[in-house]
């Protein structure tokens, strides 16, 4: 069955300001054209400008995997000043991935508010279709990469973090899906799965799988807990599969560094 897909904004945010702060700030989210658009806040902690860009490649692979023409609709919006337009240009004739990725990319002239018609514009997205919805998909949301990595020293221990904050586009649905181990991938029995705030819950069962009925709304807070583990929290956002939700988690020496 076709549906249409909806359209991504990633959007790179000022230079060591908090996720929260930028969508507090952000004044494109509020125009009306874009109220159906997921936005994806990407913290800016720094680095070389080739360094902040050549992740968003692997980043939107992740979040829209289910896109098969994905770059028709995906869209940056770069907050961070140290970036320029030459910059832009110059990530897009050296790297294709970067190139194809998006459908535009935008730097912010720094001004509180942008040119909206100009911004409706450049993030028109095109009319695309879909065969596979997502939520019939198999996804893994909480990646833990190993510390033993030089490339990943100091990440591979981060809690996941909020990054949608647009409205839910379901209510009151079923999920389901498995609890596994990080490391092993082993399934984990009896674990203890609800919805953050509510009394919906259920226990994975012995081969590790949980059903929840009536959960609220598909941006809820997820929480599994299991003994010898630590409780991790998966924020859900409405590009999260429904079904087959694959939630990882670590052992508590994992965190036990921090």
């Amino acid at each position: 069955m076709k549906r249409s897909s909806t359209p991504f904004i990633f959007v790179l945010c000022k230079l060591n300001q908090s996720i929260d702060r930028t969508f507090e700030e952000d004044t494109l989210r509020n125009l009306p054209q874009f109220y159906n658009y997921n936005f994806v806040y990407v913290p800016n902690k720094g680095g070389t400008i080739q360094s902040k860009l050549s992740c968003f490649p692997s980043l939107v692979s992740l979040l829209t995997r289910s896109f098969k023409s994905r770059n028709n609709n995906i869209f940056l919006y770069i907050y961070d000043t140290t970036i320029s337009a030459a910059d832009i240009q110059a990530m897009e004739e050296s790297s294709y991935s970067f190139k194809t990725t998006f459908k535009s990319t935008v730097v912010s002239a720094g001004t509180a508010t942008p040119d909206a018609t100009a911004l409706v514009e450049k993030f028109k997205a095109s009319s695309i279709e879909e065969d596979n919805p997502a939520e019939n998909e198999v996804g893994n949301f909480y990646i833990d990469e190993e510390a033993d990595d030089p490339a990943y020293e100091g990440l591979a221990n981060v809690k996941p973090t909020k990054s949608y904050f647009g409205p839910p586009k379901t209510l009151n649905f079923t999920l389901s899906g498995i609890v596994r181990d990080k490391s092993s991938g082993e399934a984990l029995p009896f674990c203890t799965v609800f919805i953050k705030g509510t009394t919906v819950g259920a226990l994975s069962n012995v081969d590790g799988f949980f059903t929840l009925l009536k959960v609220p709304t598909d941006t809820s807070t997820l929480v599994v807990s299991y003994i010898g583990y630590s409780t991790t929290e998966v924020f859900l956002t409405p590009i999260m599969p429904k079904q087959n939700l694959n939630v990882l988690v670590a052992p508590e020496s994992a965190y036990s560094k921090r």
